[in-house]
């Protein structure tokens, strides 16, 4: 992958050591995503369920902290709280 590429696809910085990887993503792209699950309605702990994800990895994309386009994109497509 090119740099290009990483940074179109949302990855700005990647830094590994034996342990693990950490990944982050541009803050606009999380910002937004937790905008709109408030403006929805949403916590982390119902969306996760709906979202077919636990509380605990929703969390970890939303801070950053673990890489997940498609769960972005969910979140995105999720209805209103008040619609279900």
């Amino acid at each position: 992958m090119t740099l290009s590429e990483a940074v179109h696809t949302g990855f700005v910085r990647a830094l590994a050591n034996a342990e693990h990887l950490q990944v982050i993503r541009p803050r606009p792209v999380i910002q937004s995503a937790k905008n709109l699950l408030k403006q929805k309605g949403w916590s982390y702990r119902a969306a996760a369920p709906v979202l077919s994800v636990t509380y605990q990895h929703l969390s970890e994309v939303l801070n950053g902290k673990r890489p997940a386009a498609r769960l972005l994109a969910a979140i995105k497509r999720l209805p209103k709280r008040s619609q279900l």
